[in-house]
């Protein structure tokens, strides 16, 4: 029997086609939950510009739109903006990783990632969204929406489910002032295939339906505001448990892999794919541990990495190489 009569035990989903390319020169931001961050995390490891969550994982479009207007308005964060629990000081709309028990240092930290951005919004090329739930968490005594609890006493809270048209329109007044800022900007969304099933599998659902309407109605309106199937890749195509890491909920490595090849395939042109495949090579050379530096082999195996990684620096200054260059010299 030959290949076209055998049957495929999948729905693979094809390459999106986008009327835009990213590429070695491009600036992207990336913002939102923990799938942004292993999209653009792979992206940096590649020596691509990018800048992950400013704010740390965000996880509800509020969340994200707090971040992304403090970013547009350079909003310096004062010290009667932090609070103190569990004998730290923490921002509510940070994730724990700023938090710290010098309040200062906290202060500083969160001030440096708005004023001193790896990549600034204004001048960004592209920003990837990713969403993760439609559940919010607002603190009681002023209505603000936390982008992290902290370990706060629930009775803090209230826990509520966001508003299409409310959300929408938030979006819609974000994007009026942003664009006009940048109107170069290509704007990428995704949803999270991550499921918050703390929330219940109903409620999840519930959730993750209401986010995917946001984005439609948000794709609709604006040229340069795109949908990448994050969640269909890996819900419709992969569809099975050995895609996912221990804890049955998060994408394990070869899942967000997978993710990323496909994100290669919708986004990167030859020449991008190319150095790509170059930069690839030298940075799994730069992980290796020799078994000795003294040998002839691997004398002449960095020799051979040296020269690869000058002639790329000469010929494409924009990436920074400086790292590598340093580690084998």
């Amino acid at each position: 029997m030959g290949n076209k009569d055998q049957q495929v035990f999948r729905t693979v989903i094809q390459p999106t086609e986008y009327d835009f390319k990213l590429s070695y020169k491009s600036k992207s931001i990336f913002i939102g939950s923990c799938f942004s961050e292993n999209i653009g995390n792979l992206l940096g490891k590649y020596k691509f510009t990018v800048d992950i969550n400013p704010f740390g994982i965000l996880f509800n479009p509020i969340s994200v739109a707090n971040c992304l207007n403090f970013l547009l308005r350079k909003r310096r964060f004062e010290e009667n903006d932090l609070v103190f629990h569990n004998e730290h000081w923490h921002s509510f709309y940070h994730h724990g990783r700023f938090s710290g028990t010098r309040k200062d240092e906290v202060i500083d930290s969160i001030n440096e990632r708005i004023w001193n951005p790896i990549v600034d919004l204004s001048s960004a090329d592209y920003l990837f969204i990713t969403f993760g739930t439609g559940w919010v968490y607002e603190l009681r005594e002023t209505g603000v929406v936390v982008s992290n609890c902290h370990k706060f006493p629930n009775r803090l809270f209230t826990k509520k489910l966001i508003s299409i048209n409310e959300t929408v329109d938030l979006y819609l007044k974000l994007f009026e002032d942003f664009f006009q800022s940048n109107p170069s900007i290509q704007v990428l969304f995704s949803l999270s295939p991550v499921r918050h099933i703390k929330d219940g599998f109903q409620e999840n659902s519930l959730s993750k339906s209401i986010l995917r309407v946001i984005i439609d109605e948000l794709v609709k309106k604006y040229k340069n505001v795109h949908y990448f199937p994050a969640f269909e890749i890996v819900n419709d195509d992969l569809r099975d448990y050995r895609f996912y890491a221990e804890d049955m909920v998060h994408p394990n490595d070869s899942t967000i892999l997978y993710i990323f090849n496909y994100f290669s395939n919708c986004f990167f042109d030859i020449e991008t794919e190319e150095l790509l495949s170059r930069i690839k090579k030298i940075v799994k050379a730069s992980e290796h541990i020799p078994y000795s530096i003294e040998t002839e082999s691997y004398k002449e195996f960095r020799h051979g990495i040296l020269n690869d990684l000058q002639m790329l620096s000469n010929k494409h200054s924009y990436i920074d190489l400086k790292e590598e260059i340093n580690r084998f010299k």
